[in-house]
């Protein structure tokens, strides 16, 4: 049996990214998913997210919270093409409270960077190794002592047409995180 052996350059790029994140004491989450995709892709994604850029908003806007998440991310089509995808991402998440307590449910969004392995996924045809991730979706914070969430959301990578193909792919993931 022939291990899969994981490419130097996808852990060194999540290293990098990682790595350049400002180490703070208060706002800071790790967050772990699971993805599937109608294009017969599953996923799994490992992201860390701080607050450590202080951003206020206008009251008008709802007055979301602001957050920075890298992330390391792998994909395997589990129909034709056998090949593991892995990927590197940077995006901005906003994150606006919703229903009556304001401070259990909440809705995210953000448009950020991916790097990825191969421009071929299961079926899909990227055409480039930059992708951008967009995401949006909701989150729940179930334990409110420990700051836990379980998220649902909508991610779709794109290279938002600069080299055709542009098949895209479309993934619906669910999440956990805990603050730390």
């Amino acid at each position: 049996m022939v291990k899969p052996r994981i490419p130097a350059k996808p852990c060194l790029l999540a290293a990098l990214v990682i790595g350049a994140v400002p180490q703070i004491t208060t706002g800071q989450e790790v967050r772990l998913s699971t993805s599937y995709s109608w294009s017969d892709v599953l996923g799994v994604k490992a992201a860390y997210r701080s607050d450590a850029l202080p951003v206020a908003f206008p009251s008008w806007t709802g007055s979301p919270r602001f957050y920075l998440e890298p992330s390391f991310n792998v994909w395997r089509a589990f129909s034709g093409d056998e090949d593991t995808v892995f990927g590197v991402a940077i995006s901005p998440i906003l994150q606006w409270p919703i229903g009556p307590a304001q401070d259990s449910l909440f809705v995210e969004a953000g448009i950020g960077g991916a790097l990825v392995s191969s421009t071929e996924v299961g079926s899909r045809d990227l055409s480039t190794h930059f992708q951008f991730e967009d995401q949006i979706g909701l989150s729940w914070r179930y334990d409110k002592r420990n700051d836990a969430y379980l998220d649902l959301k909508l991610f779709h990578y794109s290279n938002a047409g600069i080299k055709e193909p542009n098949d895209g792919l479309t993934m619906i993931t669910l999440g956990w995180s805990r603050s730390f």
